[in-house]
């Protein structure tokens, strides 16, 4: 690894570098939905999921900027324990309503 390298990964946390390697993978996408990692939202703690539910990240790759850069929102939200089983089922259409609404709907056979 080059010095440069080094320097970054010891800067960048992980889940920093796997939302920056996904959309860079899935150009077309402009949303990601994966499990909060503990303490990436610290000094502001995100609170206790409910009763069933876990804490999620939404993702927003708000901009692609020239030489792979990219700028990054995200949004903690507390959704029903099932959805991590779909997660990779979810596209934009989807996760473009969850900042705002802080719910998902899903149909009856996705709930099992």
């Amino acid at each position: 690894m080059t010095n440069r390298k080094q320097r970054r990964a010891l800067k960048e946390p992980s889940w920093y570098i796997a939302d920056r390697i996904f959309f860079k993978t899935h150009p077309n996408r402009d949303y990601r939905l994966r499990l909060l990692v503990k303490g990436e939202f610290d000094p502001q703690p995100v609170p206790p999921p409910r009763l069933g539910n876990l804490n999620f990240v939404v993702v927003q790759c708000v901009a692609r900027i020239a030489g792979n850069q990219q700028m990054r929102m995200r949004h903690a939200v507390d959704l029903p324990t099932p959805v991590r089983k779909h997660m990779r089922l979810f596209d934009d259409s989807y996760l473009d309503q969850v900042p705002i609404s802080g719910v998902v709907l899903f149909p009856k056979g996705v709930m099992a």
